[in-house]
């Protein structure tokens, strides 16, 4: 757009939700539309998650984090969205027109401002930190917030410590047990108050690794000065209670603190815009906040459990801000992405699998399968009965593997790789030791074959060019 033009629509966040938005505006006949993005590229999150289980819902795909970053960049420039990255919007105000002006900064284009009819708030969250948790303590080299140490082990190839111990049950947590194994971290313990991430991440990513677990333990203290040395933990009673005769000390030189997440709403409080009991941003059923032309969507509203829920919103409140601007009249709208998502993905829910159980990792449902006789009863479908005969549930885990390899020529930058068969942890272990003399030529992209490690191929899920 040229200098002075007003938008119609400026979204701010270019993960999942600020994707869908913008796109679903456009396919809604909105014309001028921004995306701000804090990072250099679009995707959010999804560029560090490395990992598979995105897509399932919405394209019965299962892609990896940046597979799926790459299906919805690929959408958003083919519908010519404007798109301006590696921009911190600090403020938003009305003026007289009663039009928002969002106050942006930037390294390239310094201080900048941009007058829009609408916006559309998709900020997403942020990590819950150790200091709000109140543990006690040193605060020495070492302590890592869960997303932190993956984005410096996934995408700047960064070995953050050599024996470590994990303090939370959700998706991150058991996420990152198995990422830090692969890459020779000596993961000692994950524990944790309770468990909330999903039962077939705790199989997939805890059991299959063989790492020990203590559920209903809390954090005491750490230890260490310049870098930790070890943490003192205990477990809580029947009653809630810390049994201090039962204190632990762990020697470990990494502590990763995986406390769940909280919505990014520094903006709409700024807004002075109405929220949630959980501090997500409250909206209509039409994505609108509490102030009359600013709409929310995602994770800064409420946190999801599936990329596709979050997709599924930032889509329907894309069209909902389109509709508005056109009428501004209507309270309900039908919306076209009304769809809901078939999944319903079972939680731990302060219980670790028994020995005589485990969980079919085919879909994010994770049926909790229970072992009778020689048979296992629990499937909610045929794919599934299925698995358990071809070892993709059971002793013998299978699953799809992941990780990252150096780009030659670069010092920090890491591609992002995957195999497209499921695989054990053994076969995994094995194909890490050859990948990590590999070193990936530009340019590469996405789904493209770079050779076969142990019998397996192994496939970008990136397109580096420059």
């Amino acid at each position: 757009m040229k200098e002075g033009q007003i938008y119609d629509i400026v979204v701010i966040g270019g993960g999942p939700a600020g994707m869908a938005a913008a796109w679903s505006a456009r396919q809604s006949g909105v014309e001028r539309i921004l995306i701000l993005e804090r990072e250099n590229r679009l995707g959010g999150i999804l560029g560090q998650c490395i990992h598979n289980g995105f897509g399932i819902g919405l394209y019965d795909q299962d892609y990896t984090g940046p597979e799926y970053a790459e299906l919805w960049m690929e959408k958003i420039e083919n519908e010519q969205i404007e798109v301006r990255c590696g921009v911190n919007v600090y403020d938003i105000s009305r003026n007289a027109d009663k039009n928002y002006v969002v106050f942006s900064m930037g390294r390239e284009i310094g201080l900048k401002a941009y007058e829009t009819k609408a916006v559309i708030l998709a900020c997403g969250c942020r990590e819950r930190t150790l200091g709000q948790m109140r543990i006690p303590g040193s605060r020495p080299a070492g302590v890592f917030m869960a997303g932190s140490a993956q984005y410096m082990i996934n995408m700047q190839n960064l070995k953050i410590g050599n024996s470590a111990v994990i303090m939370g049950f959700g998706d991150i947590g058991l996420i990152m047990a198995r990422r830090m194994s692969l890459e020779g971290i000596k993961v000692k313990l994950v524990f944790g108050e309770h468990a909330n991430g999903l039962n077939r991440n705790y199989l997939q990513c805890i059991k299959a690794f063989g790492i020990e677990c203590r559920l209903h333990y809390t954090l005491l203290s750490t230890h260490g000065y310049q870098r930790l040395k070890g943490i003192t933990i205990a477990p809580r009673d029947g009653h809630g209670q810390i049994d201090f005769s039962k204190k632990e000390y762990i020697p470990c030189d990494t502590l990763l603190v995986a406390a769940g997440l909280i919505p990014e709403t520094e903006l709409g409080k700024k807004l002075g815009l109405q929220f949630q009991a959980d501090h997500g941003i409250c909206t209509d059923e039409n994505g609108m906040a509490s102030e009359e032309g600013i709409f929310a969507c995602g994770n800064i509203t409420e946190i999801a459990d599936l990329v596709d829920k979050v997709t599924m919103a930032g889509m329907k409140t894309g069209q909902a801000c389109a509709f508005w601007l056109n009428s501004k009249k209507e309270k309900k709208i039908q919306n076209a992405y009304d769809k809901q998502i078939p999944y319903r993905p079972s939680k731990m829910n302060d219980c670790l699998l028994k020995e005589n159980e485990s969980v079919c990792i085919l879909c994010p449902n994770g049926c909790k399968l229970v072992k009778k006789g020689d048979h296992m009863e629990g499937f909610l479908c045929e794919r599934g009965k299925r698995s358990y005969d071809s070892g993709q549930c059971g002793e013998n885990i299978k699953m799809i593997f992941t990780t990252t390899v150096k780009v030659a020529g670069e010092k920090e930058q890491m591609l992002s790789v995957r195999s497209r068969e499921q695989i054990t942890a053994e076969q995994m272990f094995k194909i890490m030791k050859s990948l990590r003399k590999f070193s990936a030529e530009k340019p590469v992209y996405s789904g493209q074959c770079l050779g076969e490690w142990e019998g397996i191929k192994i496939f970008s899920t990136q397109t580096l060019i420059n």
